[in-house]
């Protein structure tokens, strides 16, 4: 790939590594990389009122769409990338790390909708904000409904009209998630060393090649397996202001990664091992798992397309779907100042 960059699966860890490198000033190699992870969570009740962050429950397992051990469907393979599987109406967020010193943005996609903006999913440069910057963001909880509240990412089958997808563009085409790595200018990262001078490090924990963008194309959907990412219930969460501006961002260097997300009741029939079903709000209040606060960043403004949006559940009800209206307790929380110990609560 052109100027050192790949975009890799850590496969011990189960997260995407998007790897880049440049030259600094004297001319040695510098090599940085930014993960993503996808944590199993509580889907937080869609009742009207805005719940603080729920606790990382383990991370699902990322697969390599070309994997020989998994049974996928030939769209799948065809866009390369990864997969997991997660279940019908299941939350999760996402985690994500990087060097402190070299920051990189992330243009997230949920079938082709931004995240952030509610437009289409585009890889030229911005105009404004439509990324999240890392390391600033710790994680991300769902659509950005503003005001310092996400709407939470919450796996839907396709067809039912639930996915953000289905409900901007009338069509079930992508379903998944696509993510876009954006590494600063290299003028800007020599600028940061310069002014840090410290030590560099990077990880040689990457085993397999994930996607390549000429690879992700659009074909007929598997209604049976593919899943797609609607809006759950309200989280308090900021979605943090690029302090750098987008004119500092090299869109030239970017890298992209598909995500399918599969119905984990027909992962074993795919070849993977069965997942265990999620944890519900009445088993998240028994064992005292915590919640969190984010406190003290800043905001970008709410994207109207995707406040306007039907949730998950709207739809749930409106399918006749059982829903569980157990109210978790969420009077005491942890306050975070700085980033927590990486894995489950």
């Amino acid at each position: 790939m052109a100027n050192g960059n790949q975009v890799l699966l850590d496969g011990d860890k189960s997260e995407i590594v998007f790897s880049f490198s440049f030259d600094d000033k004297a001319g040695e190699r510098v090599r940085h990389e930014a993960r993503v992870g996808f944590q199993r969570t509580l889907r937080v009740p869609d009742d009207g009122k805005e719940y603080p962050l729920p606790a990382g429950l383990g991370q699902f397992p990322l697969f390599h769409s070309r994997s020989k051990a998994l049974r996928l469907p030939k769209h799948m393979i065809s866009r390369g990338g990864v997969v997991f599987p997660i279940y019908p109406f299941e939350a999760t967020w996402m985690s994500f790390e990087c060097r402190h010193d070299l920051p990189i943005a992330l243009r997230i996609a949920a079938g082709k909708i931004n995240a952030v903006s509610g437009e289409d999913w585009d890889e030229a440069v911005s105009n404004n904000q439509d990324y999240v910057v890392l390391p600033d963001q710790y994680w991300l909880d769902g659509f950005n409904t503003g005001d310092g509240q996400v709407r939470q990412f919450v796996a839907a089958k396709l067809g039912a009209n639930l996915t953000v997808e289905e409900q901007l563009t009338e069509k079930a085409e992508w379903g998944g998630l696509q993510i876009l790595a954006i590494p600063m200018k290299v003028d800007n990262y020599q600028r940061i060393l310069e002014e840090i001078n410290e030590e560099m490090s990077f990880s040689d924990r990457v085993v397999m090649c994930a996607s390549e963008p000429s690879q992700c194309l659009s074909m007929e959907m598997d209604m049976k397996v593919d899943m797609g990412m609607g809006q759950g219930g309200a989280i308090r969460q900021a979605i943090e202001e690029d302090i750098y501006g987008v004119d500092a961002w090299d869109f030239d260097r970017a890298q992209r990664a598909f995500i399918s997300m599969i119905d984990a009741r027909s992962w074993p029939d795919i070849g993977g091992e069965p997942i265990s079903t999620p944890v519900t709000a009445e088993i998240y209040d028994r064992e005292g798992i915590p919640w969190f606060d984010l406190e003290g960043f800043s905001d970008i403004p709410k994207s109207e397309s995707l406040r306007s949006l039907k949730t998950v559940q709207t739809g749930m009800v409106e399918l006749g779907v059982e829903i569980d209206e157990y109210s978790p307790n969420v009077n005491v929380t942890h306050k975070i100042k700085s980033r927590l110990t990486d894995g489950p609560w």
